[in-house]
């Protein structure tokens, strides 16, 4: 199967953005970006392929995404990036952002990432995600080699990763990789930790 896998970084359009708004609206559960829907999850992935701060490799299978690495060199740069460029589309969608569990998990999440006592890398996977059809087929280990000759390209050695405890696969293979895990902090996921690790590269 993963032979006939075809990596891209370019020449992403519409569809393509859409797509992977629809494979992380189905395959993850309970992070902050799913409560505010597919329309601005399309508008987060288009920027992420756009923004000069930022990266998204797309995996496709007879001309069809079945996963996606988004990354990003520089966080603070990204996200002022995005708000800059996205601004009057996020003031449209701002009732989204209003619901109860949105406003605690963001909160929550630059609470910690905001805290300089830290000291964790700019560099940042975004989110990383394959359809459940193609897991555990070695998509995902293609997707996040590839990913990793990126940042190593734009001269990042340290890169932070942030998951739910819950997503064992993940977990697993950052380990694999010599991720060490740096903190782990409640109430972002529903009764979940938030945990993050810094892989050095």
């Amino acid at each position: 199967m993963t032979n006939k896998l075809k990596l891209f970084s370019s020449n992403l359009g519409a569809d393509d953005f859409k797509k992977c708004a629809d494979i992380h609206h189905n395959e993850i559960q309970g992070g902050l970006l799913k409560l505010v829907g597919k329309k601005v999850l399309f508008i987060i992935y288009q920027h992420i392929f756009k923004s000069n701060y930022s990266f998204l490799i797309v995996a496709k299978k007879n001309e069809e995404i079945i996963g996606f690495f988004a990354g990003c060199f520089n966080q603070k740069l990204f996200y002022i990036d995005f708000f800059k460029k996205n601004f009057f589309i996020l003031i449209l969608n701002f009732w989204k952002f209003l619901k109860k569990d949105i406003l605690i998990k963001f909160f929550s999440l630059n609470k910690f990432f905001l805290t300089k006592d830290y000291n964790l890398p700019e560099a940042l996977i975004l989110n990383f995600c394959v359809d459940k059809n193609h897991q555990s087929l070695g998509v995902g280990k293609i997707l996040f080699n590839e990913a990793i000759n990126v940042f190593k390209l734009n001269k990042i050695r340290n890169i932070k990763i942030t998951t739910s405890e819950n997503q064992e696969k993940a977990i697993n293979m950052y380990n694999s990789y010599g991720a060490i895990k740096e903190h782990q902090d409640q109430n972002f996921n529903k009764n979940k930790n938030n945990v993050v690790f810094i892989l050095e590269i």
